[in-house]
């Protein structure tokens, strides 16, 4: 290369608009060429249409459905999605750092925050018009009604404060070839192990410590060390002894060691509630009615409604 002709390279390349838009219907520019966006089209048809075909198909059957039913969206709402998203990743891959986010993430795949934006806002979008549609559709029966009932407060519509300690049985990994009466031996071991751990917390809070203190530090379930052994879950998970050690307690009682399958618990009733269908019915049909759409739901709906419309392609 010639220095007259680098000279006049660098001038021409001063004087050209950097900013200058590019001409309508032009999707780029290369080297000097204008490639028009029918162009660009025709070449990803060629090399990607039959792999997106089927989520191109969906995405025209949404917005078909949406429009017949008069729904819409507005653009705060996608916006909102997306920035929930983004902060979702942020959070569950870069430990909360969005600048790790945006260099190890966007720039690696040489995008910037506003086209990551742009190529996912109509999957957003579609997601959002669907989950509107499922939740036009849904119909909430009395059976769901009382499913919801049981699952919330039991069979027989009790609602229990309970708070627990759990001790783990520890029983060590033992070879395949371990006779039976030593993998009981052992777990009868584990199982003593346990109770006296238990009763070292027992003798804590019967000495005037607080209770949900020391759940807090000592308990083997992980939900209860955050909550001070709250229990927040159904009574069969923790076995037939609670529940029967629960339905015989009186507000207020503590428990003892109480062996299960697994371990042993170290249990206070704090409050025993009857709370009758008919008095929340209505409170758990409104919260059936408005619960948000699974993506299973949304991808089932997708599928569906592919394959019972007619769709052709060549």
């Amino acid at each position: 290369m010639t220095a007259r002709f680098a000279w006049t390279a660098l001038c021409a390349l001063l004087l050209l608009p950097q900013d200058e838009p590019l001409p309508d219907g032009v999707y780029a520019r290369i080297d000097g060429e204008d490639i028009r966006e029918e162009r660009f089209a025709g070449w990803l048809l060629e090399v990607a249409g039959p792999a997106y075909f089927q989520t191109f198909a969906s995405d025209v059957i949404v917005h078909q459905e949406a429009a017949r039913r008069g729904i819409t969206l507005a653009a705060d709402l996608v916006e909102a999605r997306l920035d929930r998203e983004i902060q979702e990743r942020i959070d569950a891959g870069f430990r909360g750092n969005r600048e790790l986010w945006v260099e190890r993430d966007l720039l690696a795949k040489g995008m910037t925050e506003a086209a990551w934006r742009a190529t996912e806002r109509p999957r957003v979008e579609r997601i959002l018009l669907t989950e509107r549609i499922l939740l036009e559709d849904r119909a909430v029966t009395e059976e769901d009604v009382r499913t919801a009932w049981e699952i919330r407060y039991g069979t027989e519509g009790v609602d229990l404060d309970l708070r627990g300690m759990f001790f783990s049985f520890r029983i060590p990994t033992l070879p395949p070839t371990t006779p039976p009466e030593e993998r009981e031996r052992q777990r009868e071991e584990a199982a003593r192990e346990a109770m006296a751990r238990a009763g070292q917390a027992i003798a804590r809070v019967e000495a005037g410590e607080d209770w949900s203190v020391v759940a807090a530090e000592v308990t083997e379930n992980p939900q209860g060390r955050e909550t001070g052994g709250l229990i927040d879950v159904p009574l069969g998970v923790l076995g037939l002894e609670v529940e029967a050690w629960v339905a015989l307690a009186e507000v207020g009682q503590d428990s003892g060691p109480v062996r299960s399958n697994n371990g042993v618990w170290y249990l206070r009733l704090e409050n025993r509630t009857v709370t009758p269908l008919e008095s929340v019915a209505e409170q758990l049909r409104t919260k059936l009615a408005t619960r948000p759409p699974t993506l299973i739901e949304v991808a089932g709906w997708w599928n569906v409604a592919t394959q019972t419309r007619p769709v052709r392609q060549r």
